[in-house]
């Protein structure tokens, strides 16, 4: 939590009056329902239903929701919860676009154009300010996920992946999609606070390796 709280992205969403805000806690509901099966069912439906609302890009979210998800919840039932979603995000968007007088194309037309970002996203991403920016998200924590693996590999454990061994392709895909979502954006560290509950899950495992390390 204090990885996740102290970020300085942290304060940019709860600040001001963004949809990321929004679309963090889908992730944050999203990761938490996958990880806690069907005990979660009702956390998987709650971002399905806020996801259309939140961001267009929800759409490279989704995929890895109906994947991961279909033990939480069955993919009839996600299936529900998404076309509510939509009427809902049909019915704003006609109220919004109904009261500036705005074609309904607009939204669809400015989503595609961030297409165009990737090149630059990439560019960035290789210079020394991108890799900064992304060194920036959770700060001296990013170091502690890697360290943690190096010294367990170090001490030879019996298991040199024992530290992350809860962890797999969900977080690996979940990666994916935060990656997909920085290239489009061309803002890498505030697309890149998207990965905070699967960070944040790898960060509390390390911890955890180290209390368990200096009991030893």
């Amino acid at each position: 939590m204090l990885a996740l709280l102290t970020s300085r992205w942290a304060e940019y969403a709860a600040g001001l009056p963004l949809t990321d805000s929004l679309y963090l806690l889908v992730f944050g509901l999203g990761y938490y329902a996958v990880r806690r099966g069907p005990n979660g069912s009702w956390a998987l439906a709650a971002a399905l239903l806020m996801g259309p609302l939140a961001k267009e890009s929800f759409v490279f979210l989704l995929p890895w929701l109906f994947w991961f998800g279909h033990k939480t919840l069955s993919w009839p039932k996600q299936l529900l919860a998404i076309a509510v979603g939509m009427v809902a995000l049909l019915a704003v968007h006609h109220l919004v676009d109904s009261r500036i007088a705005a074609p309904a194309t607009q939204s669809v037309s400015n989503a595609v154009a961030h297409f165009g970002n990737i090149t630059y996203s990439l560019g960035r991403a290789a210079s020394p300010k991108g890799i900064g920016e992304l060194l920036s998200i959770f700060g001296l924590f990013t170091l502690i996920v890697p360290i943690a693996l190096w010294l367990e590999k170090r001490n030879n454990q019996a298991a040199s992946i024992s530290i992350y061994a809860s962890l797999g392709w969900a977080e690996v895909g979940l990666l994916a999609v935060v990656a997909v979502h920085m290239l489009l954006s061309g803002d890498l560290g505030r697309m890149g606070y998207l990965a905070a509950p699967a960070f944040c899950s790898a960060l509390a495992l390390a911890f955890t390796y180290w209390r368990r390390l200096l009991r030893v």
